[in-house]
C-alpha cells in the first residue's frame, strides 16, 4: 500500500466526520442512538465502498470512485440512521440494558441494623 492509498483511506474519514458532525442538522438525529453513530456509518461505509470500489478495479484519479463514495455515504447515514432508530424504536435492538434506576431496585436493597 503506497502513501497516496493512504492519504485518500484519510480523505474518506474527515469527509465522514465532517458528514457525522452535519447530520443532525439536517435531519439525521434521535434520542435512541448517539451523536457518533452516523459518523461511524459515514466512515464505515465510506472506507467499505471505497475499498469494495478498488477491488473492482476503479482507480483513485477517475472521477467514478469518488463521485460513487461522495454520493454514498450521506445516504448510507441517512437510511442507516433511520434503521437502527426504527428497530430501537420497536424494542428490536441488540443493545444491552442500562442499569435500572435507584427507584426500580428499592426493593431488592437489604437494610443491615446492628
Amino acid at each position: 500500500m503506497d502513501l497516496i492509498s493512504l492519504l485518500n483511506i484519510l480523505f474518506i474519514v474527515i469527509y465522514g466526520v465532517i458528514l457525522g458532525l452535519v447530520a443532525p442538522y439536517v435531519g439525521v438525529t434521535s434520542e435512541r442512538y448517539g451523536s457518533l453513530v452516523p459518523t461511524a456509518l459515514g466512515i464505515t461505509s465510506g472506507s467499505a465502498m471505497w475499498i469494495l470500489f478498488t477491488w473492482l478495479g476503479f482507480h483513485y484519479d477517475e472521477v467514478w470512485i469518488w463521485l460513487i463514495v461522495m454520493l454514498g455515504m450521506p445516504v448510507a447515514i441517512w437510511f442507516g440512521a433511520k434503521f437502527i432508530d426504527k428497530r430501537r424504536e420497536a424494542g428490536r435492538s441488540l443493545k444491552p440494558e442500562g442499569k435500572k434506576k435507584a427507584s426500580e431496585t428499592a426493593d431488592d436493597i437489604v437494610i443491615l441494623g446492628s
